[in-house]
């Protein structure tokens, strides 16, 4: 059974990967400790009531004293509802579902690409995305519309 969010397409609109040092024999991957910022915004299409867009801005700092990677990308995905939902229950899916899908995706694209610079890649952390919803309702109390959140490293 086809879930009611569809992704129907996504593109990167900005990579940007520095590559510091290599992490030491003695560090196991993904040891490393970032600071991060996590940016998103939703919005409808202006021709589809079911058809939205996201943009998801990610930005990553090394802080451990062993410099590994810098980071800073942009991804762009299209999304659709295979039914009418009200729009409560559409923001919801699009911000839990449509957040992590996208993330997920800009995942696999930077250990994709950072793995040809040699020596370990880039791992990006597995992200609780109902928690930083959580923290951005809780600053922000508004959970519907485009949020900016800062993550501690």
């Amino acid at each position: 059974m086809l879930s009611t969010l569809q992704l129907t397409g996504f593109h990167l609109n900005k990579l940007s990967i520095e590559k510091h040092s290599d992490v030491g024999s003695d560090q196991d991957e993904g040891d490393e400790e970032f600071k991060f910022t996590f940016k998103y915004d939703v919005k409808s299409h202006k021709d589809g009531k079911n058809r939205f867009r996201i943009v998801l801005d990610f930005g990553l700092f090394p802080t451990a004293v062993l410099e590994y990677y810098q980071c800073h990308a942009s991804i762009t995905g299209y999304f659709t509802f295979t039914e009418d939902l009200d729009k409560e229950t559409m923001m919801r899916l699009l911000h839990l579902n449509g957040l992590s899908i996208l993330y997920g995706i800009l995942r696999g694209q930077l250990s994709m690409i950072s793995g040809s610079f040699g020596g370990n890649k880039l791992n990006l952390p597995t992200m609780n995305i109902q928690e930083i919803l959580r923290s951005k309702m809780e600053m922000e109390g508004n959970p519907v519309e485009g949020s900016e959140q800062k993550q501690p490293g």
